[in-house]
């Protein structure tokens, strides 16, 4: 999922919306999507025709080739479209609408009661940054996530968040996921 951008705030509800892609899907995947399987493609083409008779590299190319349509092809069926989230005050829930991009559709939901903490966990080695709403469930419920490395933006959004629910607001930095640092930036 791409970084998600607030939409709306009032006093009582915090509206985050994706954001609109840069490029198009169709423009985003076609390097990582034709790439491989043409080349794939391609070379399963030239050992058919090259080979008198069919041998075990042959189909272990063939197979290859399979796979990696199928992998691609479900990067492409589990891509989200559009996503939006909603921290209501009124009605105490955190709701997330996700559609994805063949009109699946995904919802869930959390009550606002079982909110521990608001963590921005923060990933070293990748430079991934995720917002979370920390709850007793063993599921946690991603607020946002941000591939830019922009970790002072899902600051400045979990302390509105923090500031709305009236819960701390964690910084957790790991590395491989092992834990390098945490500490409370707004109580």
């Amino acid at each position: 999922m791409t970084e998600m951008l607030l939409k709306e705030e009032t006093p009582t509800k915090l509206v985050f919306e994706m954001a609109p892609p840069t490029r198009s899907f169709w423009a985003e995947w076609r390097g990582p999507l034709i790439n491989p399987l043409l080349f794939l493609a391609v070379t399963f083409f030239l050992l058919s025709t090259m080979s008198t008779s069919l041998t075990w590299l042959y189909w272990v190319i063939g197979v290859g080739v399979f796979l990696v349509e199928i992998f691609m092809f479900n990067i492409i069926f589990t891509s989200v479209q559009n996503a939006t989230l909603t921290i209501d005050l009124n009605s105490q829930r955190a709701t997330r609408f996700e559609k994805f991009l063949f009109g699946k559709e995904k919802h869930e939901e959390l009550k606002l009661q079982q909110v521990n903490r608001v963590l921005i966990h923060y990933e070293e080695v990748g430079h991934h940054c995720k917002l979370i709403l920390e709850s007793q469930s063993n599921t946690p419920f991603i607020v946002t996530y941000d591939f830019g490395g922009g970790a002072e933006i899902l600051k400045a959004l979990g302390k509105k968040i923090g500031e709305l629910l009236k819960k701390p607001v964690v910084f957790k930095v790991t590395d491989s996921g092992n834990p390098i640092s945490e500490e409370t930036i707004q109580p």
